[in-house]
């Protein structure tokens, strides 16, 4: 959970009311037992500037309990905006793309082989457009 980046600043709420976040609070006890979102988002930002050292395992511990007590709605705005594409997906992406393009690029060789006659005539009628497709 620690590639949440900037998890205080995801959840779009404002620090109006930021505490000052003492070395006192970057620890595994007050973490487990913070139940004030407010101060476990500066916690989480004081453990990610590397102010007072450098703690992955406590940063990914705030990280868990602040995201235990944020709202549903916030949680998954989080989890939503840190979605990582898997190649699965990539991949049918890809094809589904590389289908769409097969098949213009065949009703446009379908389009361009009219003759000049052909497209005057399907301008003054639009049913006979309708029927080449």
């Amino acid at each position: 959970m620690a590639e949440f980046g900037d998890l205080a600043g995801l959840t779009g709420e404002s620090g109006d009311k930021k505490r000052e976040i003492t070395t006192e609070m970057l620890d595994y006890g007050f973490v487990e037992g913070c139940e004030d979102v407010e101060v476990l988002k500066g916690v989480v930002e004081a453990l990610k500037t590397g102010r007072d050292g450098h703690y992955p395992d406590l940063e990914k511990k705030a990280e868990e309990r602040l995201m235990d007590l944020l709202p549903a709605k916030e949680k998954i705005k989080i989890m939503r905006l840190k979605h990582k594409t898997t190649p699965q997906e990539v991949s049918e992406a890809e094809f589904t793309l590389s289908t769409w393009e097969k098949s213009v690029a065949k009703k446009d060789k379908k389009i361009l082989g009219q003759s000049d006659e052909d497209v005057a005539a399907s301008k003054a009628d639009p049913k006979q457009v309708r029927a080449l497709f």
